[in-house]
């Protein structure tokens, strides 16, 4: 159990990343099914740095980058990109911590010379038409430091718009299911799809994306590559992306839209539906079985999913904590025009027994008359301040327990437990659920 004093300051540091996380727009990274750990923000993950002493600078190596940026045309070809901008950025974790600018020459390779901070890692990106073109990540340990970035064209034609890959997570908080949704966009063919420039009425405000009519506090978040992110527009249950999408060739990443929004859940059985506007390669549902409730830390549901050919536990799946339980359907796919189809069965849902005192208190009052009602009422306004109390203390204990959940997942992380794909997701996750419950809180504690 945590102490006072190590609970305030895992409180003070995790509520700083919570702001940082709101002013940023809810960054966070994005999966790509099978995706190797660390794809999703242009490298391998940082190295740890050196042991130091408390206070102590960190060590610093000189290094050398040439950064070779080259243009791809249309048959595939490729020729140097002479006098293009490469922007190289230091990356402490998802922090930069500095950036440096240099320009490429007639052979297309744009030098950096540079003292490197031990454990931090360099990622070089071009921006090219409006798309982010990003490099390998290195750090000054690596003995060669030579990395390279190819440029491609864009087109406004969406017949090789794809959706390779499209996993939906659903969570139970109380009274709510949040569910996480990651799409995975690409163009089949050798340029990218911008969909600004299409005269297609569809495209008229951008990529758009239809979400169940009853979701409710939807944020959309754009990954366009090397840890590039953007905010989408979202209107009524629809979400609109403007970021051009890179075509599925080896160099490229592909364009990762994150979702997130809740439903109520007001039974025991739930029944989803969505509609699907593009082709998908890959779909997956993935259920937890597991909470961070204690009165209800497992789960027994049923999980159905017609059309989706594997149904079974999650563990097997890459990305996944195998000390955690989940249900999956994966492998599904869908043609435009259809629908994600799903139902879980099992959620422990119980009738509030305080609607029965309530009416109860109020049959009593009628019967008593104005007096006795009166009276009631007075008290009902005692009973109304002593059930703000109750929910205010719930409402801080569930802000303590997700500091701690905060606090364990980025230990399990610092332990190489979780992948950076998968950090992120939980991270974004708890964060999203942490200022929900700080809103209810403030609320509560002004009203």
């Amino acid at each position: 159990m945590m102490t006072t004093k190590n609970r305030s300051s895992a409180c003070a540091r995790l509520m700083l990343a919570l702001i940082v996380s709101l002013s940023l727009a809810w960054t966070s990274a994005a999966t790509a099914q099978d995706a190797p750990a660390g794809a999703v923000h242009g490298g391998q993950a940082p190295a740890p740095a050196p042991a130091s002493a408390p206070g102590a600078m960190p060590q610093r190596k000189a290094f050398k980058l040439n950064v070779k940026v080259n243009k791809r045309g249309d048959g595939g070809a490729e020729t140097p990109a002479a006098g293009v901008a490469v922007l190289l950025d230091a990356m402490a974790g998802d922090m930069k911590i500095r950036s440096y600018n240099a320009k490429t020459n007639e052979q297309g390779v744009a030098t950096f010379d540079l003292v490197g901070v031990m454990g931090a890692r360099y990622v070089p990106k071009v921006v090219h038409e409006g798309i982010n073109f990003t490099g390998q990540a290195v750090t000054p340990s690596q003995d060669v430091h030579d990395a390279t970035i190819v440029l491609f064209d864009k087109t406004f034609d969406d017949k090789g718009l794809l959706v390779t890959d499209m996993m939906t997570t659903v969570d139970l908080w109380e009274g709510y299911l949040v569910f996480t949704q990651m799409w995975t966009f690409v163009n089949t063919g050798p340029t990218a799809f911008d969909p600004t420039g299409s005269t297609d009425e569809k495209y008229a405000e951008g990529l758009p994306i239809v979400l169940p009519k009853k979701a409710q506090g939807i944020n959309a978040m754009v990954m366009r590559g090397g840890g590039v992110t953007e905010q989408a527009r979202v209107f009524e249950n629809k979400v609109f992306v403007t970021a051009p999408v890179p075509p599925m060739v080896e160099g490229s990443e592909p364009l990762r839209v994150q979702l997130r929004y809740s439903m109520t859940l007001k039974d025991s059985f739930f029944e989803y539906e969505q509609p699907l506007d593009y082709a998908v390669e890959g779909m997956r549902v993935v259920v937890p079985l597991q909470t961070r409730f204690k009165k209800h830390p497992s789960l027994s549901l049923t999980l159905n999913a017609p059309g989706f050919p594997d149904i079974g536990d999650g563990r097997r799946m890459p990305g996944m904590n195998p000390n955690m339980k989940f249900v999956v359907a994966r492998d599904g796919t869908a043609e435009p025009g259809s629908k994600l189809y799903f139902t879980v069965d099992g959620y422990p849902v119980h009738d509030p027994p305080g609607r029965w005192i309530a009416l109860g208190l109020v049959v009593l009052a009628l019967l008593g008359g104005f007096m006795l009602f009166a009276r009631e009422s007075k008290g009902k306004g005692g009973q109304g301040r002593g059930a703000r109390k109750l929910k205010i203390r719930a409402l801080t204990d569930e802000r303590e327990d997700l500091f701690d959940a905060l606090r364990d997942l980025d230990e399990r992380y610092e332990d190489g437990e979780l992948s950076d794909r998968r950090y992120d997701i939980e991270a974004a996750r708890l964060r999203e659920r942490l200022a929900l419950v700080l809103r209810r809180l403030e609320q509560e504690r002004t009203s």
